[in-house]
């Protein structure tokens, strides 16, 4: 009776004994190579997964770039009709190219993106060319781009969303990407915002009912989304220490925005009277906002930095894989073909032995090499054949 041992391998025992021994080998391999080469291929495959992603984020993140561009200008446009009201000149802003810079950059973009993207920006293009046939006040002006700031922002966010670069495969990638996509544009627009009304308030010296609502509004959204982005730097500084100068400079840049807006409550919103003038003013704002602007700038290049290693990591490791999986599978070859010819070679020998026994040749020996069982067998075939030869000579002396 077959011990629980031997019964549990006896349907592989006969099945390996009725087949040759080719066949053995073929099956077993199989059985090694099929299961291999379908993880392998499932590896690649989510590893070329990835590479497309970050290829897709990488390639979006150039076109928000591209696209943020027209931002800062519609900001400039905006704040400069305020500018101008209390007799300063911005000599940095040529107001007729700027307007055709933005009007080149926004036919540029046309033909990006999804279709409720494209008709997000066909938006901005409809708000635009009413803002330039727009001959109003400068506080409507001001709120005329206010609308076309705030379109053109949520069209950056579609067009992030379209390109996966608000996804978070990556939770250094993702900080970053919300940070300079989500929560700076946010501030840019805020701090630009105050620049241009506090200094039409300061100029006129008191407060339109419109312009104190909308200072309050921007100062106490300004105020949230600096401790939203301060606290997403800090997430970020802790898990990443290899960009702590970027951090280092984000909280620098934060603080002095704060500064701008401790001014503004005090100094604009709401004062016994005006402490500064509307120059002064709109300077201090500049200065913050242009220290936010290379800041947001810094953070992009950091984002797109960190997108570029992610594809480099993801192809080196499809390659490793690819490599060892091929690695692994000729070595598992060579080996196994060594072995089939080891044995199907000291079978050979015996085979030759025994026949040649068969026929009274006891001369004949298996030569058999290595230290496995068929060496074993050879010998004990070799000495078999001595013996018999010894009795067979003992036999015909007789």
């Amino acid at each position: 009776m077959p011990s629980f041992k031997s019964g549990i391998f006896t349907p592989a025992t006969r099945l390996l004994q009725l087949m040759p021994i080719a066949s053995k080998f073929f099956l077993i391999l199989l059985v090694f190579i099929i299961p291999l080469g379908y993880l392998s291929l499932n590896s690649v495959e989510d590893k070329q997964q990835q590479v497309d992603f970050y290829t897709t984020q990488r390639s979006g993140l150039d076109m928000v770039h591209s696209a943020y561009l027209v931002l800062p200008k519609l900001m400039q446009l905006r704040d400069a009709e305020y500018a101008a009201e209390f007799g300063y000149i911005d000599e940095r802003i040529d107001v007729s190219q700027t307007v055709s810079e933005i009007e080149s950059a926004l036919e540029g973009l046309i033909g990006n993106g999804s279709v409720t993207t494209q008709q997000q920006l066909a938006e901005v293009s409809r708000l635009w060319q009413q803002s330039q046939q727009n001959r109003d006040n400068a506080l409507s002006r001001h709120n005329h781009y206010s609308m076309i700031t705030l379109t053109m922002r949520q069209y950056l966010l579609r067009l992030a969303e379209d390109y996966d670069i608000l996804l978070g495969r990556d939770l250094h990638a993702y900080q970053l990407s919300h940070i300079n996509i989500d929560s700076m544009l946010y501030t840019l627009d805020l701090v630009s915002g105050l620049r241009g009304l506090g200094a039409g308030v300061i100029s006129r010296g008191n407060f339109t009912p419109d312009s104190f609502i909308k200072m309050s509004y921007y100062a106490g959204e300004l105020e949230k989304t600096l401790t939203t982005v301060e606290r997403a730097y800090k997430a970020s500084d802790a898990s990443q220490m290899e960009d702590s100068m970027l951090y280092k400079n984000a909280q620098q840049v934060l603080t002095n925005s704060r500064n701008f807006l401790r001014v503004t409550h005090l100094q604009v919103i709401d004062p016994d009277s005006f402490t500064l003038t509307a120059r002064n003013y709109y300077q201090q704002a500049t200065r913050a906002l242009t220290e936010l602007q290379s800041l947001h700038d810094q953070t992009g290049t950091a984002l797109k930095h960190r997108v570029d290693e992610n594809i480099t990591k993801q192809k080196w490791q499809k390659n490793e894989i690819i490599f060892i999986s091929a690695l692994i599978t000729l070595l598992m070859l060579y080996l196994f073909a060594g072995f089939y010819y080891a044995m199907k070679q000291g079978i050979h020998q015996i085979n030759t032995t025994l026949a040649a026994i068969a026929k009274g040749d006891f001369s004949q020996r298996a030569e058999a090499c290595g230290r496995d069982e068929i060496r074993q067998i050879a010998d004990n075939l070799n000495n078999t054949a001595d013996q018999i030869n010894k009795l067979v000579k003992i036999a015909y002396s007789k």
